[in-house]
């Protein structure tokens, strides 16, 4: 069982996640964002799709990929399925790659209906069950029994409890692998701190007079701000105005009227008054024209965001003028949009709309709203949490990076990884790795049975001047090395150490120099391990550093006989020799993108730290003479 990132692992991309099983492929959502993804990099014939929610980037490729593969079953939540059509049917998918709405209809007539905590036997190998994940109306994690392992795939989650969405409700059973969603916020501000902002700026600006006009995508969090704003009025914490939506939020809204009944957050109720009531109006091409020719301070919620279609265009251009009005943007602003020019402008500057020029004279805001939650919220979760690994994905670097230094410290047995996209990772190996008890090693522990391995390696390659996969990965199972590959640092350890001592037992004492024929082999069967349980972008990162630490290398073999690390015994006695073993490196190690550095750059090394430890001159002159 493998499991193929073929997008998502960072924010901007379309997801799509491969797992394969006895040669049939699972496909864990199937986005559009900008672009759609690699089709081509599927190697499976893919028999299931599970959709986690119906927003762009996670549903926006189905039609495609369905195309594709039209055996395939396809499995949603029914509000999924009806608010994908919207979505699937939106101007920028469907122009982009003419997909007529009849293949979008007949695609969605396919989808198999999932209800939420039902499991569901898909083969005689797979179960699946449907968990809240919050975030949209029928938003789902999925709980994959395949064979005996647990994969829980969060798909988008709000970890904050949402108006009318709720909030992810995963319980705290033993799962093997968790795939999870990053895409969290550093501070503290909730959703909730920040829809109460936006209120704020709204009761000033109806205070005033002025609409408000929030360009602001069709599913979610429309809903959300909608009704919390509605819920203000009903509480008389704030002046009343009518809410109007439009574009293609008035489609998606009838949804949310049609499975209230599935709403599980605390003002779904306050969501039924206000539709029943009429504080949330979808607008007609009649009531358009009154609200753009009226005065009167209303709130307008209508697609699309950015400013590049749809009815937000009109209300913009209509209310840019009037300085008691306030365009309000809600998420992110994507560069070079009219909706960026706008938020970057200053009062009185012309702004171009398509052809007409008019100075903004009103105000514009931007408060980023996060429906996902914050990066405290995750880790409180993942504290109460009884999983065994973790796969990062669909989030910027920097919370990922965040999240695991907390969780090297605070967890130290889990396996944890970021993958990059298009990495492969065997799942039977990471799912054996889980089951297992971590033991907290010391490193000198790992450098001692690895040293042995490397020793026990080197005589059989003496004999048959070759090294064999299935005789590696016996030594290496047998001294239980996999164990050990549980994130990153683990992994760079081992490659490094593994350099170390396949380096110190290829020096040849009577010529005073390394030949590194062997030391590039047993590099090639520790990358293939590491690639196996962690992916290739890891793999691709340590032969970057092993190339970027070639100089450093080579000055601590010349001046200290080894590294800062380990005392390897080498002796090299002379520039000759060093140029040899440099150009063994080069030639060994070219495969691998890694060069060997110049003499130029080692003797400046080497001449800078024997300044500052005199000690060292000695083996400094040795190879570079007297200066």
């Amino acid at each position: 069982m493998k499991i193929k990132f073929i997008g998502g692992c960072t924010i901007g991309k379309p997801n799509l996640i491969v797992i394969s099983h006895n040669k049939e492929g699972i496909v864990l959502d199937c986005g559009f964002q900008y672009e759609m993804p690699e089709f081509d990099k599927i190697d499976d014939e893919i028999k299931h799709i599970f959709i986690s929610h119906a927003h762009a980037d996670h549903i926006g490729g189905l039609t495609i990929l369905k195309r594709k593969f039209p055996e395939a079953n396809i499995y949603m939540s029914e509000p999924t399925k009806d608010i994908g059509k919207i979505t699937l049917g939106s101007l920028e998918i469907k122009s982009k790659y003419r997909i007529p709405q009849s293949d979008i209809e007949e695609v969605m007539s396919e989808v198999k209906v999932l209800n939420e905590g039902e499991i569901s036997k898909i083969n005689d190998e797979i179960k699946v069950q449907p968990i809240s994940a919050g975030h949209l109306l029928g938003a789902f994690s999925y709980l994959l029994k395949i064979d005996s392992s647990y994969i829980l795939y969060t798909g988008d989650i709000s970890l904050t409890n949402l108006p009318l969405a709720g909030q992810f409700s995963p319980g705290y059973q033993d799962i093997d692998v968790v795939i999870s969603e990053s895409n969290f916020t550093l501070g503290e501000e909730s959703f909730m701190d920040s829809i109460s902002k936006i209120a704020n700026m709204v009761i000033s600006t109806i205070k005033t007079k002025g609409k408000v006009v929030m360009p602001i995508p069709a599913a979610g969090r429309a809903q959300e701000i909608a009704t919390f704003l509605a819920y203000k009025m009903i509480q008389k914490e704030m002046p009343y105005a009518n809410i109007y939506v439009d574009g293609s939020l008035k489609d998606v809204i009838k949804i949310y009227d049609k499975y209230s009944y599935k709403l599980k957050g605390p003002l779904k109720d306050y969501y039924i008054n206000a539709r029943s009531s009429g504080i949330i109006k979808a607008i007609d091409d009649e009531t358009r024209k009154n609200i753009l020719n009226s005065d009167t301070p209303c709130i307008i919620m209508t697609t699309s965001a950015n400013l590049k279609h749809g009815p937000s265009l009109t209300y913009v251009q209509n209310i840019i003028l009037d300085e008691r009005s306030l365009i309000l943007f809600t998420g992110k602003v994507e560069e070079k949009t009219l909706a960026k020019r706008i938020l970057n402008s200053k009062k009185g500057e012309l702004i171009d709309f398509y052809g007409v020029a008019l100075g903004r004279k009103c105000n514009t805001q931007l408060v980023e709203t996060n429906e996902h939650g914050t990066v405290g919220e995750y880790l409180r979760l993942l504290q109460k949490s009884a999983l065994r690994g973790l796969l990062l994905i669909h989030g910027n670097d920097i919370i990922k990076d965040y999240v695991t230094q907390f969780l090297l410290k605070e967890k130290r047995g889990l396996y944890l990884n970021d993958p990059k996209d298009f990495d492969v990772i065997n799942l039977d190996y990471v799912v054996r790795l889980t089951k297992k008890v971590a033991e907290n090693i010391d490193v000198e522990i790992i450098e001692f049975i690895i040293e042995k391995i490397v020793d026990e390696i080197k005589r059989e390659y003496e004999k048959t001047r070759s090294l064999s996969d299935a005789y590696f990965i016996k030594l290496i199972e047998e001294q239980d090395i996999y164990s050990y590959i549980r994130n990153k640092e683990n992994a760079k350890e081992l490659f490094f150490i593994f350099f170390r001592y396949a380096t110190k037992i290829s020096y040849n004492k009577d010529e005073g120099w390394i030949d590194f024929r062997f030391v590039s082999l047993i590099l090639e069967k520790v990358n293939t391990i590491i690639e196996e349980i962690m992916g290739k972008g890891i793999t691709k990162e340590l032969f970057k550093q092993l190339n970027d630490t070639a100089a450093k290398f080579f000055k601590n073999i010349i001046l200290r006989g080894g590294t800062m690390k380990a005392q390897l015994g080498i002796n090299i006695p002379s520039k000759e020799q060093l140029i040899k073993t440099l150009e063994s490196f080069e030639k060994n190690f070219s495969v691998f993108d890694v060069k060997s550095p110049t003499l130029d750059e080692i003797e400046k090394l080497c001449r800078t730290e024997a300044i500052q430890d005199p000690s060292l001159k000695i083996n400094y002159e040795k190879i570079f003479g007297k200066k």
